[in-house]
């Protein structure tokens, strides 16, 4: 078969300047009813096995794929029509072949003649060829300001790609574009209620479970550290104790799955504030140092209720208040004996002798 030399003819203009000035009114509202389903997939593997279907199935191409963005330039994922395995995989680097081109570019090209054109480079004629695919166009898949990939339709016979072949692939490209910004949107909206839902329970479990697991190992070694307490009694409260650390330990393991590590919760917050009391500087020593200021009653009964691991809402419920007052009544707790949150509070409050 005779092959004659061709050109990469890039548009001078935006993208969608080509569709709008080729294809009709019709031709918009065919598409527009064809993608309609598409866009509301927010799926984006089957956005795009779909798009490359819809343009062997509806619109002639013998052959259409998706390279889909990736750290070093597109990979090829998605494909119809494909006689051969050859382009599945393929690293479409920026600038190389039609389709890297397109991608370092973000501007719709095609060429009549793919393996003899002089206007791009030829790193990937072999599966070119395997598919025998003579004519292709290729066009960026650009929505949100941000590259999804290329999408690159092909013929397998001679003649020349054509403005109408361009406008199409250009004016599909665009609404898959359209379409995988949707999902993406969608998915970070799903993450995120799924995180918020994991952060209040978390912190659930860090005001509760935490505080109360805290209060037992404080009080257990409270009470062991009397030189009245006798051996007997003194074991089973070193068992407490250590028992109360191992809870501890599996809590901040669990938070740290249920959140990430790198969670300020997970990480920071429950971690460092299941503390064990610093053999290094015992209760005693450490209650002769700068007193917080003084603690009202209300206060003082909010903090208890909390050291045995009521919520807000219980609390309030008990003592007749609303949850904005109980919070309030913590907050000043904290500030006077500089904690940072109700477990820190717990804590110095116990140093402190308040508890």
């Amino acid at each position: 078969m005779a092959l004659v030399s061709q050109r990469v003819t890039p548009l001078p203009l935006e993208s969608r300047t080509l569709a709008r000035a080729v294809l009709e009114d019709r031709d918009f509202v065919v598409l527009g009813r064809q993608c309609a389903g598409i866009v509301g997939l927010l799926d984006s593997d089957e956005i795009m096995r779909r798009i490359t279907r819809l343009l062997t199935d509806e619109y002639g191409f013998h052959m259409s794929w998706i390279a889909e963005s990736s750290a070093d330039g597109a990979v090829i994922r998605y494909a119809s029509g494909n006689r051969t395995d050859r382009f599945h995989g393929i690293l479409l680097r920026g600038g190389l072949g039609l389709g890297g081109k397109v991608f370092a570019s973000g501007r719709l090209q095609w060429v009549d003649d793919y393996l003899t054109s002089p206007e791009i480079t030829h790193d990937y004629d072999k599966p070119v060829a395997a598919e025998q695919v003579q004519r292709m166009v290729a066009a960026p898949l650009i929505g949100d300001d941000r590259s999804f990939g290329v999408l690159l339709g092909g013929h397998r016979d001679p003649g020349t790609c054509g403005d109408r072949a361009a406008a199409i692939l250009e004016a599909v490209a665009e609404r898959c574009a359209r379409a995988l910004s949707i999902a993406e949107r969608a998915r970070a909206a799903a993450a995120a209620a799924v995180y918020e839902d994991r952060q209040r329970t978390a912190i659930i479990l860090h005001d509760t479970v935490g505080a109360m697991l805290f209060a037992i190992s404080s009080s257990a070694r409270a009470i062991g550290e009397n030189v009245d307490v006798d051996e007997e009694v003194a074991r089973p409260l070193q068992a407490l104790d250590r028992l109360a650390d191992e809870a501890a330990n599996t809590l901040r393991d669990s938070l740290r799955a249920l959140l990430g590590s790198n969670d300020p919760l997970a990480s920071g917050g429950v971690a460092s504030h299941l503390p064990r009391p610093d053999p290094g500087h015992p209760v005693q020593d450490r209650r002769r140092g700068s007193q917080p200021s003084p603690i009202a009653r209300r206060e003082y009964d909010v903090l208890r209720r909390v050291a045995t691991g009521e919520t807000n809402s219980e609390i309030a419920h008990a003592m007749s208040l609303s949850c904005n007052t109980v919070k309030t009544y913590l907050r000043n707790v904290m500030s006077k004996l500089g904690a940072r949150n109700r477990v820190e509070a717990i804590a110095r409050a116990r140093e402190f002798g308040f508890l």
